[in-house]
Protein backbone atom coordinates (compact mmCIF):
# COMPACT_ATOMS: atom_id res chain seq x y z
CA UNK A 1 0.00 0.00 0.00
CA UNK A 2 1.19 3.57 -0.67
CA UNK A 3 1.02 4.59 2.99
CA UNK A 4 3.26 1.72 3.99
CA UNK A 5 5.89 2.61 1.36
CA UNK A 6 6.48 5.99 3.05
CA UNK A 7 7.33 4.51 6.45
CA UNK A 8 11.09 3.97 6.87
CA UNK A 9 12.04 0.53 8.10
CA UNK A 10 14.92 -0.20 10.40
CA UNK A 11 17.60 -2.74 9.58
CA UNK A 12 19.43 -3.29 6.37
CA UNK A 13 17.65 -3.91 3.12
CA UNK A 14 13.93 -3.84 2.43
CA UNK A 15 13.57 -7.61 2.79
CA UNK A 16 14.22 -7.58 6.51
CA UNK A 17 11.01 -6.21 7.98
CA UNK A 18 11.53 -7.19 11.62
CA UNK A 19 14.37 -4.67 12.12
CA UNK A 20 16.82 -7.11 13.68
CA UNK A 21 20.43 -7.42 12.67
CA UNK A 22 21.19 -9.44 9.60
CA UNK A 23 23.98 -11.91 9.06
CA UNK A 24 25.86 -9.43 6.85
CA UNK A 25 25.86 -6.91 9.68
CA UNK A 26 27.06 -9.29 12.38
CA UNK A 27 29.75 -11.37 10.71
CA UNK A 28 32.88 -9.37 10.01
CA UNK A 29 35.12 -11.29 7.69
CA UNK A 30 38.60 -11.55 9.17
CA UNK A 31 41.15 -12.51 6.60
CA UNK A 32 44.56 -13.01 8.06
CA UNK A 33 47.22 -12.51 5.45
CA UNK A 34 50.47 -13.97 6.54
CA UNK A 35 52.77 -12.94 3.79
CA UNK A 36 56.35 -13.25 4.82
CA UNK A 37 58.41 -11.37 2.36
CA UNK A 38 61.28 -13.64 1.72
CA UNK A 39 63.74 -11.37 0.08
CA UNK A 40 65.70 -13.62 -2.19
CA UNK A 41 69.07 -12.02 -1.85
CA UNK A 42 71.73 -13.63 -3.97
CA UNK A 43 75.17 -12.78 -5.19
CA UNK A 44 75.53 -11.38 -8.72
CA UNK A 45 76.92 -13.69 -11.40
CA UNK A 46 80.17 -13.12 -13.28
CA UNK A 47 81.34 -14.22 -16.72
CA UNK A 48 84.88 -14.43 -18.10
CA UNK A 49 85.57 -12.48 -21.30
CA UNK A 50 88.39 -12.75 -23.82
CA UNK A 51 90.36 -15.47 -22.04
CA UNK A 52 93.09 -16.59 -24.47
CA UNK A 53 93.59 -20.27 -25.24
CA UNK A 54 97.30 -19.90 -24.57
CA UNK A 55 99.63 -17.54 -22.73
CA UNK A 56 102.62 -16.40 -24.78
CA UNK A 57 103.89 -13.52 -22.60
CA UNK A 58 104.56 -12.96 -18.92
CA UNK A 59 101.03 -11.64 -18.40
CA UNK A 60 97.51 -12.98 -18.67
CA UNK A 61 94.91 -10.36 -19.49
CA UNK A 62 91.17 -10.99 -19.60
CA UNK A 63 87.85 -9.35 -18.86
CA UNK A 64 85.45 -10.06 -16.03
CA UNK A 65 81.82 -9.18 -16.66
CA UNK A 66 79.20 -8.75 -13.96
CA UNK A 67 75.97 -10.06 -15.53
CA UNK A 68 73.57 -7.87 -13.54
CA UNK A 69 73.76 -4.71 -11.43
CA UNK A 70 74.02 -4.89 -7.65
CA UNK A 71 70.71 -4.04 -5.93
CA UNK A 72 70.35 -3.44 -2.17
CA UNK A 73 68.96 -6.51 -0.35
CA UNK A 74 68.37 -8.36 -3.66
CA UNK A 75 71.61 -8.77 -5.59
CA UNK A 76 74.74 -8.69 -3.51
CA UNK A 77 78.33 -7.94 -4.60
CA UNK A 78 80.58 -10.84 -5.58
CA UNK A 79 84.07 -11.06 -4.05
CA UNK A 80 86.43 -13.18 -6.14
CA UNK A 81 89.98 -14.40 -5.60
CA UNK A 82 91.70 -15.10 -8.90
CA UNK A 83 94.81 -17.19 -9.38
CA UNK A 84 96.69 -19.04 -12.09
CA UNK A 85 97.75 -22.57 -11.16
CA UNK A 86 99.68 -25.40 -12.79
CA UNK A 87 97.19 -28.15 -13.54
CA UNK A 88 99.73 -30.93 -12.89
CA UNK A 89 100.66 -30.11 -9.29
CA UNK A 90 98.47 -27.14 -8.33
CA UNK A 91 101.40 -24.71 -7.97
CA UNK A 92 100.38 -21.05 -7.85
CA UNK A 93 102.04 -19.23 -10.76
CA UNK A 94 101.04 -15.63 -10.00
CA UNK A 95 100.06 -13.50 -7.03
CA UNK A 96 96.41 -13.90 -6.04
CA UNK A 97 94.24 -11.08 -7.28
CA UNK A 98 91.16 -10.01 -5.32
CA UNK A 99 88.31 -8.53 -7.37
CA UNK A 100 85.03 -7.12 -6.05
CA UNK A 101 82.13 -7.05 -8.49
CA UNK A 102 79.83 -4.46 -6.93
CA UNK A 103 78.72 -2.23 -9.79
CA UNK A 104 75.15 -0.92 -9.63
CA UNK A 105 75.37 0.47 -13.19
CA UNK A 106 72.50 -0.54 -15.46
CA UNK A 107 74.73 -0.02 -18.52
CA UNK A 108 76.36 -3.38 -19.32
CA UNK A 109 79.74 -2.02 -20.44
CA UNK A 110 80.16 -0.23 -17.11
CA UNK A 111 80.04 -3.58 -15.29
CA UNK A 112 83.13 -4.96 -17.01
CA UNK A 113 86.54 -5.09 -15.34
CA UNK A 114 89.92 -5.78 -16.86
CA UNK A 115 92.10 -8.22 -14.94
CA UNK A 116 95.85 -8.62 -15.55
CA UNK A 117 97.81 -11.39 -13.86
CA UNK A 118 101.61 -11.34 -13.95
CA UNK A 119 103.22 -14.75 -14.07
CA UNK A 120 105.90 -15.50 -11.49
CA UNK A 121 109.37 -16.79 -12.37
CA UNK A 122 108.23 -20.29 -11.38
CA UNK A 123 105.90 -20.27 -14.40
CA UNK A 124 108.86 -20.86 -16.75
CA UNK A 125 109.06 -24.44 -15.43
CA UNK A 126 105.58 -25.07 -16.82
CA UNK A 127 106.17 -24.03 -20.45
CA UNK A 128 104.00 -26.02 -22.89
CA UNK A 129 101.94 -27.28 -19.95
CA UNK A 130 98.26 -26.81 -19.10
CA UNK A 131 97.43 -24.13 -16.55
CA UNK A 132 94.20 -23.42 -14.70
CA UNK A 133 92.72 -19.98 -14.24
CA UNK A 134 90.71 -20.34 -11.03
CA UNK A 135 88.05 -17.96 -9.81
CA UNK A 136 87.09 -18.58 -6.22
CA UNK A 137 84.28 -16.87 -4.36
CA UNK A 138 85.21 -15.39 -1.00
CA UNK A 139 82.29 -15.70 1.41
CA UNK A 140 81.84 -13.64 4.57
CA UNK A 141 83.09 -15.46 7.63
CA UNK A 142 84.57 -18.32 5.62
CA UNK A 143 88.35 -18.49 5.51
CA UNK A 144 88.69 -20.78 2.49
CA UNK A 145 87.30 -19.46 -0.80
CA UNK A 146 84.73 -21.61 -2.63
CA UNK A 147 85.44 -22.65 -6.26
CA UNK A 148 83.48 -20.45 -8.68
CA UNK A 149 84.82 -20.99 -12.22
CA UNK A 150 87.83 -22.70 -13.76
CA UNK A 151 89.28 -22.28 -17.25
CA UNK A 152 92.16 -24.29 -18.69
CA UNK A 153 94.79 -22.65 -20.88
CA UNK A 154 98.22 -23.51 -22.18
CA UNK A 155 101.47 -21.75 -21.39
CA UNK A 156 103.49 -21.38 -24.59
CA UNK A 157 106.27 -18.89 -24.10
CA UNK A 158 108.93 -18.69 -26.78
CA UNK A 159 112.56 -19.11 -25.80
CA UNK A 160 114.39 -15.90 -25.00
CA UNK A 161 111.62 -14.47 -22.85
CA UNK A 162 114.02 -14.08 -19.95
CA UNK A 163 114.31 -10.33 -20.42
CA UNK A 164 112.01 -9.73 -17.45
CA UNK A 165 114.97 -9.82 -15.06
CA UNK A 166 116.48 -6.50 -16.22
Amino acid sequence: SPAQAQVPRSGSGSRFVHGGTSLQEVVVPVIKLKRERKVESRVVEAELLRVPAKITTGKLSFGLFQLEPVEPKKRLPLQLRIGLYAKADGALLCAHRSVLLDSAASEAREREQQVVLELSNAASDYNNKTLELRLEQQLDGVATPVPYKTVELKLQRPFGSDFDDF
